[in-house]
């Protein structure tokens, strides 16, 4: 479907969990949307494509994560969260060990991983040590503030940066907000082209 001039999106289906059940049997399941895309012309059609998945390592979600350049790690701050990021990059380096070319032992998976935090506030002690623990971290990338606007967009079906065009949010008490929020996105597709 086409969105708007420049974004394309194919929504999800309920039908992915059939799929998966009958991956299972194939040989080299988890290569299988890595092939398609190397042989289809789709990758020359769009500068990227954005993969949403969910939070598990079934073979779709492997499949994904195998054809991926960047993988972004969203976390909260919360210990469960810092969990799902550890275990998220363990989760790459195996399959980057076991998805290897069967002559040359070279791996497959060419992603690297890095962490965005998410619904993080200005005052509460939670977001100040999840900001804190970050720090340094070279994977870490920066937040999202936690703020309505981004319910808002998604109520509107608009994204964030049109919300910011209106009025409502054109007052000063937003700008720190809009030009965090816009540096992160910045900062995401920097460390995505540096890396080919």
């Amino acid at each position: 479907m086409n969105v708007r001039h420049n974004l394309d999106l194919i929504s999800g289906s309920a039908e992915l969990e059939a799929v998966n059940v009958e991956l299972v049997s194939r040989i080299n399941n988890t290569t299988i949307f890595l092939s398609y895309l190397n042989k289809s012309k789709i990758t020359e059609k769009y500068d990227y494509i954005v993969i949403d998945t969910r939070n598990d390592s079934n073979i779709i979600t492997n499949n994904m994560l195998v054809a991926s350049d960047m993988i972004l790690g969203v976390t909260d701050p919360s210990a469960d969260g810092f969990e799902a990021l550890t275990n998220l990059v363990g989760h790459i380096e195996y399959l980057k060990s076991e998805l290897t070319h069967p002559v040359t032992n070279e791996s497959y998976v060419k992603a690297q991983v890095f962490f965005i935090g998410n619904l993080i506030r200005h005052n509460t002690r939670i977001s100040r040590q999840f900001k804190e623990a970050m720090k340094g971290n070279s994977r870490y990338l920066g937040y999202f503030h936690d703020r309505t606007a981004f319910n808002e967009a998604a109520m509107q079906r608009i994204s964030v940066l049109d919300l910011f065009e209106q009025k409502d949010y054109q007052d000063k008490k937003y700008d720190e907000f809009k030009k965090d929020t816009i540096d992160l996105i910045d900062r995401i597709k920097e460390t995505l082209d540096t890396l080919y």
